[in-house]
């Protein structure tokens, strides 16, 4: 194993209305864990998780903001340097969708820099016959403002793995981004793909539910 602890340090933002599964997304994939009662962060929370993508070894710090108003002007500095934005909406609850605009401007706002990665994920997809947003609308909102969209169950886990890799891929795929965080070569311990998982204070939400750009 090699010395370096990991190659890369990236700062991950979830962002969204409140209720609509980012605390459950990021205790599914940081503790492989769906906690079915989960309550509302309070400001900001955040969890650490190590993973190799493209034969590089990352380490994620994610935050988990509050989605109420009342913590809007907390949470907003911590769209500063950051890597990586994850904007979540449940699919049940179409004003989560419609609300991804105002939490688009606040990313435009505070976020550090330009190129900074943004990821679109609607939440929830297990509950099926409950389901208001369609997946072409939010194919078009993410296409209409440069973003990848996923859809998630965090529930089931289907497709949490697969976000957090792909904001990944992106960000080592954005220069001026690598070019923001220096090889770390300190304490030891990675391996390959999702794995190691240091988490932090408790979190968030509710539960979560398929890919496409």
């Amino acid at each position: 194993m090699s010395n370096k602890a990991f190659d890369h340090n990236f700062k991950l933002v979830m962002v969204g209305d409140s209720a609509t599964g980012k605390s459950s997304i990021i205790t599914q994939f940081t503790e492989d864990e769906f906690k079915e009662q989960i309550s509302p962060t309070i400001g900001v929370d955040f969890k650490v998780k190590f993973m190799t993508v493209n034969k590089k070894k990352v380490k994620l710090t994610i935050f988990d903001t509050a989605g109420q108003e009342r913590f809007r002007t907390l949470t907003s500095s911590y769209y500063r340097n950051s890597h990586g934005i994850i904007l979540v909406y449940d699919v049940t609850r179409p004003e989560t969708f419609d609300n991804l605009k105002n939490w688009l401007k606040e990313c435009d706002l505070y976020s550090t820099f330009e190129d900074c990665v943004k990821l679109l994920i609607g939440n929830k997809i297990d509950l099926k016959d409950d389901r208001k947003v369609t997946v072409e609308q939010a194919h078009n909102f993410a296409k209409s403002n440069n973003m990848v969209y996923i859809e998630t169950s965090a529930k089931t886990k289907e497709n949490v793995d697969k976000a957090f890799e792909e904001v990944v891929y992106q960000i080592l795929n954005t220069s001026n981004l690598l070019e923001s965080t220096e090889p770390v070569r300190n304490k030891a311990q990675s391996s390959d793909n999702v794995n190691i998982s240091n988490t932090e204070p408790n979190s968030t939400d509710s539960y979560g539910g398929g890919c496409c750009w």
